[in-house]
């Protein structure tokens, strides 16, 4: 019996959300003292059913809905200043860009989605700054 592609909660499926595949990219683009990146995440749409799972195989076909996709982004840029007490780096970085939300899920058990599968911070800002000697 085969759980790709259903959010499963039943036995002997690894719990929460299985699609299909997942996607996860990073770059990252150097020339110092300039640096600069990206990362990005996509889940792909995947089934649940209604009251467990939902590869059954039994007359009474459970009702099944479809979950939708999620797509999460990260990006960031920072400056390296080097000098006598060592390397200054100063980054900024927004994370969630897009304010994705995740998907409801109506068998999730937190928020009504999958925190072991997605972000629910919302977007947020940061400023980094670090000294190596």
């Amino acid at each position: 019996q085969s759980y790709v592609g259903n959010y499963d909660q039943s036995a002997g499926a690894v719990p929460g959300a299985n699609p299909r595949y997942r996607l996860s990219a990073f770059l990252r683009w150097a020339l110092d003292p300039f640096n600069a990146g990206v990362n990005f995440r996509y889940l792909p749409s995947f089934d649940e059913c209604e009251g467990g799972p939902c590869n059954v195989n039994s007359p009474e076909r459970p009702i099944r809905r479809e979950v939708d996709d999620y797509f999460y982004m990260d990006v960031f840029a920072g400056v390296n200043v080097f000098s006598s007490f060592g390397t200054t780096s100063l980054t900024v970085g927004i994370n969630n860009v897009t304010d994705a939300v995740p998907p409801y899920i109506a068998n999730g058990f937190l928020a009504e989605s999958d925190a072991a599968t997605y972000d629910y911070a919302g977007r947020s800002f940061y400023l980094r700054l670090t000294q190596q000697l």
